[in-house]
């Protein structure tokens, strides 16, 4: 596949921490039309969801009630969040509307995880099933369906537009191949970075946009967009430490959320860039 320069891709908000002096890691996440982003920050090693307003300011931590850490995925521009939370047994998939945190579960499931909601309400996620499979689902409508990739055990949506297209990743331990599903169901697949070791799509808007991040065989991470489903851009945080760079999601603006990890003892931080068109 066509590589292009990452100079398409420029910083707005270098950096930025949740709680400033006090997070202990911030990672950027989801992000909707009007610029709402979640996340999550580490505080006393305990992971909590954060959301950014279209304003630009920091909203109250999105914590489940009696969790031991909640992890905010996605959001849409009424502001619904969704995610997953561990009270103690298993991992539960979540909606918050910014008043109710509304449980979601694929039914006899080890574990969900809800991943990406779109502008109507409708939201994508995976759930374990067994010791071997991981099932992809999709809530469209109040309708909940599964899906696959054929021949693959493993398959991890990641966020759903507002045509009801999705995409995401499949296959595990270090070895992804990122997906797209169109609405009618027809898949493409695999799109992997060129010479990655994983491909990892964890974004998508509705002109088909896809961002998220590969790993290479010496276990660097760089961020990705990717174009068309045929043209990638890399991105590698512009810091002089040894790093990885994570991009979470992406608007129709062209705005992404993502974070970078500094191992030179900088930390890990969120930040907010643009894609030129």
């Amino acid at each position: 596949m066509p590589l292009a320069s990452a100079r398409s891709i420029r910083l707005l908000v270098p950096s930025y921490d949740y709680t400033p002096g006090h997070a202990e890691a911030t990672l950027g996440a989801g992000i909707s039309n009007n610029e709402t982003i979640v996340g999550i920050y580490v505080f006393h090693g305990q992971d909590v969801g954060y959301l950014i307003t279209p304003d630009h300011r920091f909203g109250p931590s999105i914590a489940v009630p009696g969790a031991l850490y909640t992890i905010a995925n996605g959001v849409n521009d009424a502001g619904l969040v969704c995610g997953n939370y561990f009270p103690g047994d298993t991992e539960h998939g979540f909606l918050y509307d910014g008043s109710t945190y509304t449980t979601f579960d694929i039914p006899d499931a080890i574990y969900t995880h809800v991943t990406g909601v779109n502008d109507a309400g409708d939201f994508v996620g995976f759930a374990q099933v067994d010791s071997v499979n991981t099932t992809a689902f999709m809530s469209v409508g109040g309708v909940v369906t599964s899906f696959t990739i054929p021949g693959q055990s493993e398959v991890y949506p990641q966020a759903i537009n507002n045509l009801g297209q999705i995409a995401g990743y499949y296959g595990g331990s270090g070895v992804e191949h990122g997906f797209f599903r169109d609405a009618d169901g027809t898949l493409a697949y695999p799109l992997d970075y060129p010479s990655a070791k994983g491909t990892r799509i964890r974004g998508l808007n509705d002109g088909g946009l896809m961002v998220g991040d590969y790993g290479t065989v010496g276990f660097e991470d760089f961020g990705f967009v990717l174009k068309n489903r045929v043209h990638f851009l890399s991105y590698d945080y512009p810091d002089e430490g040894e790093h990885f760079t994570i991009f979470g999601g992406v608007n129709n603006s062209g705005v992404i959320s993502g974070f970078f990890q500094d191992f030179s003892g900088l930390g890990t931080h969120a930040f907010i860039a643009r894609v030129s068109p």
